[in-house]
This record gives C-alpha cells, sequence and structure tokens, in this order.
C-alpha cells in the first residue's frame, strides 16, 4: 500500500498559480509603499490648505469679534469670587455623591453660567487642561473655566 505523498508529488514552488498569488502580493506592497510615500509630500495637501499652499486665513481668526457682555455677575466679579471661594471650603472631592452644603456653589456655577453667554465662556476657559488634571488637583482648578471636547 502506497501513501499519498509517496504517489503525488508535491507541488512545485514555481507552478503557475503560486507565482500569480506570489506576483500579485508583492505588486500590492508595491503599490501600497508609494501612495504612502507620495502621502508624504506635503504638495500632495497644498488643495487641501489654500490656493498658494499656505494654510487658509480667515479673517475671523485674525480679527477676533469683541467678546460677549455678561448680563451680570460671573466669575470675573471680585466679590463673587471671594464669596465662591468660601464656599468651595464645604465641597469634599473624591466621593460620588453630592451633599447638601455642596449644593450652594453648584447654584452659584449655575448662576454664573446663566449671566454669560456660551461663546464668552468658550473664548474665556482655559483649553490646554486635560480631565487627568482635573481629577488629580480638584481644589487648585475648583470654579475655573475648562474647556474640554469629551465623548460621553
Amino acid at each position: 500500500m502506497r501513501r499519498y505523498w509517496e504517489e503525488h508529488r508535491p507541488p512545485s514552488m514555481m507552478s503557475a498559480s503560486l507565482m500569480l498569488r506570489l506576483t500579485s502580493g508583492i505588486g500590492m506592497l508595491a503599490l501600497i509603499s508609494l501612495l504612502i510615500v507620495r502621502m508624504g509630500d506635503p504638495s500632495m495637501w497644498r488643495w487641501l490648505a489654500g490656493e498658494d499652499g499656505r494654510a487658509a486665513e480667515n479673517e475671523a481668526a485674525l480679527n477676533p469679534p469683541p467678546l460677549p457682555d455678561a448680563t451680570g455677575p460671573t466669575h470675573e466679579d471680585p466679590d463673587q469670587a471671594v464669596a465662591a471661594e468660601e464656599e468651595y471650603q464645604a465641597i469634599s472631592d473624591g466621593t460620588t455623591t453630592l451633599q447638601k452644603v455642596e449644593m450652594v456653589p453648584y447654584e452659584r456655577l449655575v448662576f454664573w453660567t446663566k449671566n454669560q453667554p456660551f461663546e464668552r465662556m468658550r473664548r474665556l476657559g482655559r483649553g490646554n487642561l486635560l480631565y487627568t488634571h482635573l481629577y488629580d488637583e480638584p481644589a487648585k482648578h475648583r470654579g475655573e473655566l475648562v474647556v474640554m471636547d469629551v465623548d460621553v
């Protein structure tokens, strides 16, 4: 009784179907590497930036409109800031529930928010903070306007 491998020789490495697959794979790798090199060229992206290759300039970015006025007291008022600092003493960090005494500073923050437009708060807020900064040093950033792009 003869075994299968004794009857049939294994396919040659130079068979037409294997060579076609090998050539196709190498061709695809070459094509992808050419695309990567071409996309790394900055001149390839000029259409996205502007007509002459510089970043598209926006007149509003060069001359921003004046800051909208607040309609009432905000965090910028010295009296409000002093009163808020006293109220912040009642806040306990690291808990998952709010106590009744912690609602007073929260209501003050909501009051300040209602007294100014969102555009004003967005332009006054700090945008260079991460959530970890707020978590690690809550007392340092308490009551501070912060702009964050988060996904909830």
